[in-house]
């Protein structure tokens, strides 16, 4: 699969968002921070899932999610990447070790829930975070990751 020059052609397959609404949570707004997450012009059009089941501890919990495939998926990460600050950015591309699994040519990336809610996204290490899990078709290698994402994240300051 390869583009003009012999490059390689990547395309967002699909891109995956999960969020844990604890007991002590308001469903509502952790459903927000979720959406806030996603570009606004397909917040209407997506349906959220909510399982509930146990914590860790036995707690009650609420594991919301959603999947967005082909176009909708690559509006939704170009959105994620183009949301970020530039240190942001730069720190993914940076840690791309830590968040790129070239053998299935997934990307995953930890936003803080809080800032979300709030509408702004920023990169987060804890652990109460919309995950956000992106396949990348055409990703056989971390540079290819890193050509890809470079290749984004150049088109948003365009």
């Amino acid at each position: 699969m390869r583009g003009a020059r012999g490059r390689p052609r990547f395309r967002v397959e699909r891109v995956s968002y999960r969020v844990i609404a604890h007991a002590t949570e308001d469903l509502e707004k952790v459903g927000e921070a979720l959406l806030n997450a996603i570009p606004p012009s397909i917040r209407e059009r997506v349906e959220i899932d909510a399982v509930k089941t146990k914590g860790y501890y036995g707690n009650e919990i609420v594991i919301l999610s959603l999947t967005l495939k082909k176009r909708r998926a690559k509006e939704a990460l170009e959105w994620v990447l183009c949301s970020l600050p530039p240190a942001d950015r730069e720190f993914l591309i940076s840690t791309l070790g830590l968040r790129a699994d070239t053998r299935s040519s997934h990307l995953h990336i930890r936003l803080d829930k809080q800032e979300a809610y709030m509408g702004r996204l920023r990169l987060s290490e804890g652990s109460d975070v919309i995950k956000v899990e992106a396949t990348i078709v055409g990703v056989m290698s971390q540079e290819d990751m890193e050509r890809f994402l470079r290749e984004v994240i150049e088109a948003c300051e365009q």
